[in-house]
């Protein structure tokens, strides 16, 4: 029996598949419009957000095989173009292992999260020294206290000291 647009769910699918939810007010025609705009029946388009944000728990061997993917085109002389992207896969790959979504041993996952949170403060430090290195001793002692960088320029309420 189908409801509301919605599809009859696959004789596959066993009852514990499926999950009573109460939606707040207007959240459900929401959900509604949308999927019908995209072709799609409301239990498919939650389904579908559903997975994409939580997906299954990638192995280490799928991500090490991403990157061995991208190591190989790099090493085939295409430098420029996938140096950006391996440097993004490499980091994806650390923060899935340090967030868990890559399976790995707990000590492992934990030494993976310490080194990014590690390296994470050293880029920001880095970050915050390259952008204040131009700036004037009373530029960056300005900086330091306001977390602005904003120049004030109106004599009549800023006078010069």
């Amino acid at each position: 029996m189908t409801c509301c647009g919605e599809r009859e769910m696959p004789p596959s699918r066993s009852k514990s598949d499926q999950f009573q939810l109460r939606l707040p007010p207007g959240l459900r025609d929401r959900i509604r419009n949308y999927a019908e705009r995209e072709g799609r029946s409301m239990n498919e388009e939650i389904v579908r957000l559903l997975e994409r944000e939580f997906p299954p728990p990638a192995s280490i061997k799928e991500k090490l095989d991403e990157l061995l993917a991208v190591v190989g085109l790099l090493r085939h002389g295409r430098t420029a173009e996938f140096f950006g992207r391996f440097s993004e896969e490499l980091f994806s790959t650390l923060i899935d292992v340090a967030n868990g979504k890559v399976k790995v041993d707990e000590e492992v996952r934990l030494q993976v999260q310490s080194a990014l949170e590690q390296w994470s403060e050293a880029d920001r430090e880095n970050a915050h020294m390259r952008y204040t290195e131009r700036m004037s001793d009373k530029e960056a002692e300005e900086f330091e206290r306001t977390g602005s960088t904003a120049k004030f320029t109106d004599p009549d309420v800023f006078p010069e000291d």
